[in-house]
């Protein structure tokens, strides 16, 4: 099924909002469990990491390096046009 570029970027709007949403969970779990007392110790890699500190560190890691700038690309894409793209092309030919 063929979409219009319109009918894209409005389904590439709703995903960065879903996204949004899922951000939104992750950093409710974030700040909702307790870090682990050893958690400096844990981060210095004097000891392993027990399940609390897993849990945080690849939460943080997925918002930080996953969800975060996924959703920036998809809100930027979804909203630009093609003048903006020439625009963008003609700045970097200088």
């Amino acid at each position: 099924m063929a979409v219009t570029v319109e009918e894209a970027q409005e389904a590439l709007a709703a995903l960065a909002v879903e996204l949004g949403g899922i951000e939104s969970r992750l950093v409710a779990i974030l700040e909702g469990l307790p870090p682990s007392p050893q958690e400096d110790a844990m981060y210095e890699h004097e000891m392993p990491y027990d399940v609390t500190t897993e849990i945080l560190a690849v939460i943080e890691c997925l918002l930080d390096d996953e969800i975060r700038p996924a959703r920036a690309e998809l809100v930027e894409v979804a909203a630009v046009t093609d003048e903006q793209l020439l625009d963008r092309w003609r700045e970097e030919q200088i």
